[in-house]
């Protein structure tokens, strides 16, 4: 049984309608929430405040049995009853203030997350190999000590969002079994000592830095099959020839001339991002095995879909979008695109196509 509530602080939990509720999202429109009668066999619960950390939350309450818990914008007091939580396998702290970040090490927690969290304790010993997360995400927690992370030997996602870092954080850094991260909007130069924190990796998730190169290391191939480096400004990309298994890439919004492009030649690729791309042709990528092609805005695509270029487009590229695209998104084009999505389809057999022109 599911329910959302929005209370005012009267426990209404003593009607017999709630006797058998295992999921429970609870939104207090007062300071500080009061739950002490609550006895309920929750599974899952959520606690949310529609202010600020000011309001205060008592956790003494809580049921044995949950095995979720989400608590946003509260000042959590009495965490210290949290490790005997013995069920709980996830935990979502978000705008939250807490004390003590001791309850983790006597939890079977497989994913946490911390968001927007105030740290005033979080020790080496808090964090040790005995624990068993798999997912971590400390999102814009201003949380910069990356080596005492590499405790939580069953590490398999991290997300480190915000956090203001840049590469040397990274330094000598290893995660055995980490196959994602999420280190976008920080400060990093390039992927050095990102690329090589596991051995296992396969998705780096590095959008929003302030990146001009792939390395300024020498770098060893790597396995990476989903790679996003959107949003920097990023003008060699040759480093990119060490990702020999590179399926998905986001390279929107960056300075990447066509010269540069055709370092991807050689990429198993079948996914690419081109949004607000340099590229003023497909010549560059018309070697790809690509499945997937986004330009977004291709004001600087002119020589691609011009009417006066269109006949010997057609006739020197025949059925080349046909054979390697199965989709394909246009949008904010110059106005000389005159090919309807009809005619895409029919001239070069895509099955979906979208363009919008202004």
């Amino acid at each position: 049984m599911y329910s959302r509530i929005k209370q005012s602080g009267r426990s209404i939990f003593q009607s017999q309608q709630y006797a058998q509720l295992h999921s429970l999202i609870y939104e207090s429109v007062q300071s500080n929430i009061s739950l002490d009668n609550i006895n309920l066999p929750l599974q899952s619960l959520s606690l949310y405040s529609p202010h600020s950390i000011n309001f205060k939350v008592n956790l003494n309450f809580l049921s044995s049995t949950i095995q979720e818990l989400l608590i946003y914008n509260y000042k959590v007091i009495g965490s210290d009853s949290l490790k005997n939580l013995s069920k709980l396998v996830r935990l979502q702290l978000i705008g939250t203030q807490i004390m003590d970040f001791g309850f983790i090490q006597h939890l079977n927690l497989t994913e946490l997350t911390v968001q927007k969290t105030e740290f005033t304790i979080f020790e080496k010993k808090m964090i040790n190999n005995q624990l068993s997360l798999r997912k971590l995400n400390l999102n814009k927690c201003n949380f910069n000590e990356i080596h005492l992370l590499q405790e939580l030997t069953l590490l398999e996602e991290l997300e480190l969002s915000g956090n203001q870092l840049v590469n040397e954080h990274f330094r000598n850094c290893e995660f055995r079994l980490l196959q994602e991260i999420d280190v976008s909007h920080n400060k990093l130069r390039s992927l050095d000592n990102i690329n090589t924190l596991s051995p296992m990796l396969v998705k780096i998730k590095a959008n929003n830095n302030k990146m001009t190169k792939i390395f300024f290391e020498t770098q060893q191939n790597s396995d990476l099959v989903d790679l996003d480096i959107s949003h920097n400004k990023q003008k060699d990309i040759s480093g990119l020839k060490a990702f020999i298994n590179l399926k998905h890439l986001n390279i929107k919004r960056n300075l990447i001339g066509e010269r540069r492009m055709k370092v991807i030649k050689n990429l198993p690729l079948q996914w690419i991002d081109l949004t607000k791309s340099r590229c003023s042709s497909l010549e560059s990528i018309n070697e790809l095995t690509i499945q997937q092609i986004i330009f977004y805005d291709c004001q600087n695509c002119q020589n691609l879909f011009s009417c006066k270029n269109l006949k010997k487009y057609v006739s020197n590229y025949g059925r080349l979008l046909g054979n390697q695209y199965t989709h394909l998104q246009i949008e904010r084009s110059n106005p000389d695109i005159i090919l309807s999505e009809y005619l895409w389809q029919q001239y070069f057999q895509i099955k979906q196509v979208f363009i919008q022109i202004f």
